[in-house]
């Protein structure tokens, strides 16, 4: 497997994209719940001035001598709840300071009235440390759960028990001159932050897999102006290997590759000088050691004069 460049060039290229992208995965994941968290508080937070906005106009506004102007006024006030509520995808109540949803930009369900709803015909919330800071003080709150267990109603099983919910009081003053708090709460699902993360995430595994690709696209092509070059210069080798001398590279790179095949054309002329200096040595020494040629008759007197000494 590991016997080519190739094979190793993306052995190493897979491993390192394994590695980065996990590191990168995992810090991704991690600040992305913080952030979409944060830019989701912050939108609801923001959101709820405008809130406040409308409810002081829909308070300096009401006339309880006209019904049919305060119908008109009811109406403001809820189309404008409503349009908040999809603008953020959340739901937002008006709450007064006794913890009662004075508005709500969803119609609360009937379940949720049966289970909160007093004498009063208005449902009033779970009252914990939070709230009691609200009404205190104009200030902001945020948590993440089931807001003291009231999204834990099947109504709202199909959203999720876990919500994100931002609270903010606003101080007003009666005719009187008493003070009151109004507390705006704006509630989104988490599993809308998900969403949103996978979204992200989505994204980011598309432009990982494209860059994978085009990674993969690139170390094969480099790969091959890498290896071609060295399988001219083993192929070389070998001829010369051979005897061939002749063989020459034609590499012309100006790397370390192209460094060595100019040395090997350099060894192959070097080599190719030694075989034909060789080959002339040899020539000439089997010219010298050539022996003369005698005549046939000179051979036959050589060979009876051995005959006669050997009967001796």
């Amino acid at each position: 497997m590991f016997k080519t460049i190739f094979s190793k060039m993306i052995t190493v290229f897979i491993v390192i994209f394994i590695v980065a992208f996990t590191i990168t995965g995992f810090m991704l994941s991690y600040f992305l719940d913080g952030y979409i968290t944060d830019e989701r508080a912050q939108l609801l937070e923001s959101t709820s001035e405008k809130v406040n906005d409308v409810f002081s106009v829909f308070l300096g506004n009401m006339d309880f001598s006209n019904p049919l102007y305060n119908r008109i006024v009811e109406r403001y006030l809820t189309d404008m709840l409503a349009l908040f509520g999809n603008y953020t995808n959340s739901m937002i109540w008006i709450v007064d300071d006794s913890g009662y949803i004075f508005r709500s930009s969803i119609e609360m369900p009937q379940e949720i009235y049966d289970k909160y709803a007093d004498s009063t015909g208005y449902i009033k919330i779970p009252v914990d440390k939070q709230f009691s800071k609200l009404v205190s003080e104009e200030s902001t709150v945020s948590s993440i759960g089931d807001f003291n267990g009231f999204f834990k109603n099947s109504s709202f099983r199909e959203a999720g028990d876990l919500w994100l919910t931002v609270g903010r009081s606003f101080k007003y003053e009666h005719t009187s001159g008493d003070n009151f708090m109004v507390i705006i709460y704006l509630h989104t699902p988490v599993n809308e932050l998900k969403q949103a993360r996978y979204a992200v995430f989505k994204y980011f595994l598309i432009s990982a897999g494209a860059a994978v690709t085009i990674a993969f696209i690139l170390v094969y092509i480099f790969s091959l102006r890498l290896s071609n070059p060295l399988k001219q210069i083993k192929n070389a080798a070998g001829r010369i290997a051979n005897g061939e001398f002749e063989k020459r590279l034609d590499i012309k790179s100006k790397d370390e590759i192209g460094e060595l095949a100019r040395t090997f054309n350099q060894m192959a002329g070097a080599l190719q000088n030694i075989e034909e200096m060789r080959r002339g040595f040899i020539a000439n020494v089997s010219h010298e050691l050539k022996p003369p040629l005698l005549p046939s008759g000179v051979i036959s007197s050589c060979w009876k004069t051995i005959w006669l000494q050997m009967k001796k």
